[in-house]
């Protein structure tokens, strides 16, 4: 797995000059609480690595008041254990204020329904499916898709008003997400019917 840190903009290019004042407070995980009021003001750290419950995934932090060099500042120092929570698969997303569109590289579509992450209470979102010859695969266009409009971490996909993917199932594809008003977090696919009838046992001799 390679790992990028992302900012308001997409990955940071650590080559390049930034405003990195600006660009590190987009980009920060976790917010201290607020100075002198709140009980982790003055740092906070992961106790172990995420923990994921359900649809929930939970960071158990411990944070304290008072900053380094608390005795030179005058900073009283209190700890206790925090929880955050995120939602699954919810460290980034990919974000259309108004509109646009997500193009996936190709890959094998290993399932026969397509789960989506994503945000769009607000908005919504179509997906097509695209073959190898670059053109929109029948009966898988984005306006034979069902649209997504509400925030859900299982969103199925319906084409034609079917969830059921079999005629991409194990294709070369490519997925484009057309979104509105919407955040897009994950998508899965999923094995979620049987497409074959379990032979009779052959008769005793």
């Amino acid at each position: 797995l390679t790992w990028h840190r992302v900012g308001q903009n997409g990955i940071i290019d650590f080559s390049k000059e930034h405003d990195w004042q600006k660009l590190t407070e987009e980009a920060v995980f976790m917010p201290w609480g607020k100075h002198g009021e709140d009980w982790d003001w003055g740092g906070l750290y992961p106790l172990q690595a995420p923990i994921v419950v359900g649809d929930e995934i939970r960071i158990y932090y411990s944070g304290y008041t008072g900053r380094h060099w608390g005795s030179y500042h005058g900073d009283v120092h209190k700890s206790a254990i925090g929880l955050a929570t995120l939602r699954l698969d919810g460290f980034v997303s990919i974000n259309a204020e108004n509109e646009g569109t997500m193009t996936t590289k190709p890959f094998v579509f290993i399932g026969d329904a397509l789960e989506v992450n994503a945000n769009a209470a607000d908005g919504s979102i179509a997906v097509e499916a695209i073959g190898t010859d670059g053109k929109v695969i029948e009966g898988f266009s984005k306006n034979d898709c069902q649209a997504i409009t509400s925030d859900n971490v299982h969103h199925i996909l319906k084409w034609n008003g079917s969830e059921n993917c079999q005629l991409i199932q194990a294709r070369p594809i490519k997925l484009r997400f057309y979104l509105k008003k919407a955040k897009l977090y994950s998508f899965t696919p999923r094995i979620k019917h049987k497409h074959y009838k379990p032979t009779e046992d052959p008769p005793r001799r």
